[in-house]
């Protein structure tokens, strides 16, 4: 807890990332409650995966919090690892309406190239308004940057 408070009020960190295929923890384990209060202290998210990993691990951490942005205030989906060319049609639909304002462009760089991924989302089907929160607005809002 301190290395983290350190880094927010030092080092200006904006979130946690937690990958719990890599600690082979689930992130609904009691494990990470402590990390869930202190960022709620700190006002900064907690960012997971979950779903399929890149890597070749288990995906079974992951599978506890699926689909559960629309439903609850402060949870968020990212594409980072994904093409945007690959985004599944309900996601575009969900992006284009009721879920505009849950969903933050990521590309997982290096793994994904920055501009390919920029060039892909930019092509996408959204409407002004909802393309404008998935490549900035959105991320400003859950970051809290300036």
């Amino acid at each position: 807890m301190r290395q983290l408070d350190r880094a927010v009020k030092e080092f200006g960190f904006k979130a946690l990332r937690v990958l719990p295929w890599l600690w082979k923890v689930p992130p609904n384990d009691k494990l990470y409650f402590p990390l869930y209060v202190k960022c709620i202290e700190l006002g900064i998210p907690f960012c997971t995966q979950v779903g399929h990993t890149g890597p070749l691990m288990p995906s079974e951490t992951g599978r506890p919090m699926i689909a559960v942005a629309w439903k609850h205030e402060n949870v968020y989906i990212d594409t980072s690892a994904y093409l945007p060319r690959f985004y599944p049609p309900q996601l575009l639909h969900f992006m284009n309406s009721y879920g505009q304002d849950k969903v933050l462009f990521g590309t997982n760089f290096p793994m994904l190239s920055l501009a390919e991924c920029a060039k892909q989302a930019l092509a996408l089907e959204l409407k002004p308004a909802a393309k404008a929160k998935f490549l900035l607005e959105n991320a400003n809002r859950v970051f809290a940057l300036d």
